[in-house]
């Protein structure tokens, strides 16, 4: 609401004053005039007279600065379209890369290509209106290959890329992986020096009927390939490997400490670099119980006691609703209880072990009421850090640490905090 000043009051009070006159006189009421006076205040506090500025003008305006209302914007860029075509030989794709980009703004616009793990093989060729530099983001927002186009608005461009992309052979397998960008039409066309070929496409992408050419070549055409893009071929009738499941999990833990009991929720960001996986093992913090949720693509059952390895490090099955190369997230959650009465108990906040990952990393964040004074006991692969991702901030955190492999281990333990008194 706006704080009137003594002159808006006198304003108000005045035109209340005088209507309550007419009003009494049995005199015409005061007609109200078409153009209509409001007082806003300006960046000192000033209030300022604002004719013909309606309240519900100030409101929609106020709430799209506060970001209350959030109007559809348009996107500094689209890629309109993404083609790719070349031969594979034995270690390598030639590929030839045409990119059409439309800008809607003026000035330097950044377009992330992507295109991991493909290797540019000369200077980019350029068609359009307007300037571009391309230049290869390592470090940063790691975005691949990025074109930096500078034009009018509702101008296109064009860039022209010769590549090399690495190709990954098991057996009588070959698989070319490209991180592609997001295209409003998309195709890659890639011949392959084998005969009566089959191929298949990662999620989301669509291949073609194969086309054989005459040398013995054969022809794959997809359309549709963004992201993570993948292709794999082999001989008609050719025995497929069995690629185990090499996996890779990252953890973001959250400990809090209360008490009568330790609850810790996890959120695990699980991916297969071989065969696609439909599930897989998590092993508990020691002492914890796993506390039922309501996960949805995956179900989470505990495995029985019969089949642990050990009894104080819960053991569980993650079974996911469809065989994903991922990365899929997970989330779960345990609790560990104990007693006031006894103070010396240490209880263990790091775990979550994704069984037979070959790496794992991630960060524990800890909290604690504010009644209590966390006392840490020993550790194994973690380092205590100054930040953690925005996902566990919290108001109560009073440690934030790094796991660098697993297993690994933070105890801790609560005690009450002392009052200290100081006379001078």
């Amino acid at each position: 609401m706006l704080r009137l000043t003594a002159v808006a009051v006198c304003h108000l009070l005045l035109w209340c004053c005088l209507a309550a006159a007419q009003e009494e006189s049995g005199s015409p009421q005061i007609e109200e005039s078409p153009l209509k006076l409001y007082y806003l205040k300006d960046k000192d506090g000033n209030l300022v007279a604002v004719p013909g500025f309606s309240f519900e003008e100030f409101e929609q305006l106020y709430k799209l600065k506060h970001r209350l209302l959030q109007p559809d914007q348009t996107p500094r860029y689209n890629v309109q379209r993404f083609s790719a075509a070349g031969t594979a030989g034995a270690k390598h794709a030639e590929l030839t890369i045409n990119v059409t980009v439309l800008v809607h703004q003026g000035g330097w616009v950044r377009v992330p290509l992507h295109l991991d793990p493909a290797v540019l093989c000369e200077p980019a060729q350029y068609k359009g209106p307007g300037e571009q530099f391309l230049h290869f983001d390592a470090g940063g927002k790691g975005e691949g290959y990025v074109s930096w186009i500078r034009g009018q608005p509702g101008q296109q461009h064009e860039l022209v890329l010769k590549m090399l992309v690495p190709l990954a052979s098991i057996g009588d397998e070959t698989r070319l992986k490209l991180l592609a960008p997001r295209a409003a039409a998309s195709e890659l066309k890639l011949t392959v020096p084998v005969a009566n070929a089959t191929g298949e496409v990662s999620e989301g992408a669509t291949l073609l009927r194969p086309a054989e050419s005459e040398d013995g070549a054969t022809e794959f055409t997809v359309l549709g390939l963004a992201g993570n893009f993948e292709l794999t071929w082999r001989k008609a009738g050719a025995q497929v490997p069995e690629v185990p499941a090499v996996l890779e999990a990252e953890g973001a833990i959250l400990a809090r400490l209360g008490s009568h009991s330790v609850d810790t929720e996890a959120t695990l960001s699980v991916q297969s670099y071989g065969a696609p996986l439909d599930r897989f093992h998590v092993r508990l913090p020691q002492g914890t119980e796993l506390v039922p949720g309501s996960p949805s693509g995956y179900t989470v059952v505990p495995v029985e006691e019969g089949e642990q390895p050990t009894a104080k490090r819960r053991l569980v099955e993650v079974r996911l609703a469809k065989k994903t190369s991922g990365p899929i997230e997970v989330r779960l959650s345990a609790r560990q209880t104990h007693e006031v009465s006894k103070p010396d108990e240490w209880f263990e906040l790091a775990g979550f072990e994704v069984v037979g990952a070959v790496r794992q990393w991630g960060h524990i964040a800890v909290a604690a009421a504010d009644d209590w004074q966390v006392v840490w006991g020993p550790s194994r692969g973690v380092r205590r850090v100054e930040q953690v991702p925005e996902t566990l901030r919290q108001e109560d955190l009073v440690a934030t640490f790094d796991y660098y492999a697993q297993p690994c281990s933070l105890t801790a333990r609560l005690v009450p905090k002392k009052t200290r008194i100081s006379v001078e």
